[in-house]
């Protein structure tokens, strides 16, 4: 039995990135840095890491600009009202990472003021109070609100880092199984399956010749009966045959009985007669016979030289003569035999008569 190739397993683009990367995640090192929030890039869907403090930094920035608070057109509060509700949905789904940006170029320039300086044990920054610009409650406490967020993203940003080395384990687990484990199990599994159909194969082969042969066997079996069945059918319509006629022969024969009996009579009479004279004409035959052989051995045993072969030649007359006898004698024994049927015949027919003669007494008594 040919064993078949084992199927090459082809490995897709994102199993070969994953691949790729558990490769180089071996070989480097993992640094532990400040905490970071991952932010996916558009170009190749990996997560690109960013420092927090940039992200308080610049929702600092813009909590602390005047320019966004003092003076605040119709476009700007509906802008402002979009973010906000933004911000709710973003804080309702603990999946999301957010990442805040700057209204304008005028926050970016105070933004980067901001990043060398202290965080208090609270978590929010220590401000030099300037004579520019002054802070109200609402955005200090949206600073405090900032910066718990941050946290609580920095904490989710753990466990899914966490979680994402468990998945890279478990990957490159998948990916030992895909190529080394699983084509040995699909070879094995293919060989039982051809095992398994091979022997299913066979015992289809072995069932439908058996079905095949007690197939024939039963046709053999119905013509046989069907033609055993068309001779009894047969049979049956012969005798019934015969009955029919046999009963028409008999009512002919009991008109006919009495006729056939005086001829029987007479018949008898004669053979009897036959038979009484028939061993004497046998008698005469067999003398006749006697002498003719005897004048004739006496004829042929006078030239002494032919001798043996007139010996020879009587002898050969004689079983002939022989034979002929016999077949006199099996003929008178036949012929006494047949008288003996005919009077057994004779009287069975008298009898018939009898009886025949009573019945049609009886009809005549019973018409009468």
């Amino acid at each position: 039995m040919k064993k078949s190739p084992v199927p090459e397993i082809r490995m897709t683009e994102a199993a070969l990135k994953r691949q790729a990367k558990i490769k180089q995640d071996k070989e480097k090192p993992i640094k532990t840095t400040a905490p970071v929030t991952r932010v996916s890039s558009s170009s190749t869907g990996i997560p690109i890491r960013r420092p927090l403090s940039t992200r308080l930094t610049r929702s600092v920035s813009n909590a602390s600009n005047p320019c966004n608070n003092n003076k605040l057109s119709p476009e700007s509060s509906a802008a402002k009202r979009s973010g906000a509700k933004k911000a709710k949905i973003e804080e309702n789904s603990p999946t999301l990472i957010r990442r805040i940006k700057p209204k304008d170029s005028a926050n970016l320039r105070n933004s980067t003021g901001s990043k060398n300086k202290p965080i208090t044990k609270t978590g929010t920054r220590d401000r030099i109070p300037s004579s520019n610009s002054s802070v109200s409650r609402s955005t200090r406490k949206a600073a405090v609100d900032h910066e718990a967020r941050a946290k609580i993203l920095e904490s989710r940003v753990f466990e899914l880092e966490a979680k994402l080395e468990i998945m890279t384990k478990k990957l490159s687990r998948a990916d030992e199984l895909v190529t080394i484990i699983f084509p040995k199990i699909l070879e094995k599994k293919e060989q039982q399956c051809k095992n398994i159909e091979e022997a299913a194969l066979e015992k289809v082969a072995f069932l439908t010749s058996q079905a095949a042969l007690q197939k024939a066997i039963n046709t053999e079996q119905i013509s046989n009966l069907q033609k055993n069945h068309e001779k009894s059918v047969a049979a049956l319509n012969s005798r019934i045959l015969e009955q029919s006629k046999n009963l028409s022969e008999f009512s002919d024969a009991l008109k006919k009985s009495k006729q056939v009996q005086k001829e029987l009579k007479s018949e008898i009479d004669e053979r009897n007669s036959i038979i009484a004279n028939f061993p004497k004409r046998l008698e005469k035959i067999a003398s006749e016979n006697e002498k003719k052989i005897s004048e004739e051995v006496e004829r042929r045993l006078k030239p002494f030289v032919e001798a043996k072969s007139l010996a020879e030649s009587m002898k050969f007359e004689n079983e002939e003569k022989a034979k002929q006898n016999k077949i006199l004698r099996e003929k008178n024994n036949r012929i006494v035999l047949e008288n003996e049927k005919f009077r057994e015949e004779i009287e069975k027919l008298r009898k018939f008569m009898h009886i025949a003669e009573d019945r049609s007494e009886m009809s005549l008594s019973r018409k009468s």
